[in-house]
C-alpha cells in the first residue's frame, strides 16, 4: 500500500512578506523563533487580534483537501478560535467554528460552534482537522466542496498553515 500527499500552502512565510496573502486586524507581529528555526506570527498582545483568507472578502480560496493542518502554539489561559468556511455542493456557505470558549457542540443551519478543550498549551502542536469529516458529523446530509476562507482567531502564534490530501494509489 502506497500513500501519496499533494500539499496546498496558502500562507506562505517569507521574509518581510509574511501575511502577504492574509488580511490583518490588529496588531500582528512576525518574531524569529528559536525552537523552529523559522519566521512565525504572534498574535498575542489584543483580544481582537485576527488572520483572515483570503485578504480580499470578495475572493475565495477554492480548497478541495481534506485536511487543514496548523503548525500552531496555544497560550495557556489565553481564549483561541478559528473558523473555516466551507461551501457544499449547493453552493451554500457553511461556518465550522472551532472555539475554547464553548463546552457543547451547537449547529444551527449555517454555522456549527465546536468546542476546543484538550489540546495542550504553550507547546507547539501540529494541528491537523479533518474537515469533510467534521463538515458531515455536523451538517448531516450535505457535501462539502470547497474550504474558501479561514480566520484564526488571538493568543496564539502560527508557524504554518497547509492543506493537505491523503490519496490512495496501488
Amino acid at each position: 500500500m502506497k500513500f501519496s500527499f499533494h500539499l496546498v500552502i496558502p500562507l506562505v512565510f517569507v521574509g518581510k512578506q509574511i501575511l502577504r496573502n492574509a488580511k490583518v486586524l490588529g496588531p500582528v507581529s512576525g518574531i524569529h523563533e528559536e525552537l523552529l528555526n523559522t519566521t512565525v506570527i504572534a498574535m498575542h498582545h489584543n483580544p481582537s487580534c485576527r488572520i483572515q483568507l483570503p485578504k480580499d472578502d470578495r475572493l475565495y480560496l477554492g480548497l478541495k483537501q481534506r485536511y487543514l493542518l496548523f503548525q500552531i502554539l496555544i497560550l495557556a489561559g489565553k481564549s483561541f478560535s478559528f473558523e473555516i468556511l466551507v461551501t457544499d455542493t449547493s453552493k451554500v456557505e457553511r461556518r465550522l467554528i472551532f472555539t475554547t470558549n464553548t463546552k457543547v457542540l451547537v449547529t444551527t443551519l449555517r454555522h456549527a460552534r465546536i468546542p476546543i478543550t484538550s489540546l495542550q498549551r504553550n507547546v507547539w502542536l501540529n494541528l491537523s482537522i479533518d474537515v469533510q469529516g467534521f463538515f458531515i458529523y455536523c451538517f448531516k446530509n450535505v457535501t462539502s466542496c470547497s474550504m474558501d476562507g479561514i480566520q484564526i482567531s488571538a493568543h496564539c502564534k502560527l508557524g504554518r498553515l497547509f492543506t493537505i490530501c491523503l490519496l490512495y494509489t496501488s
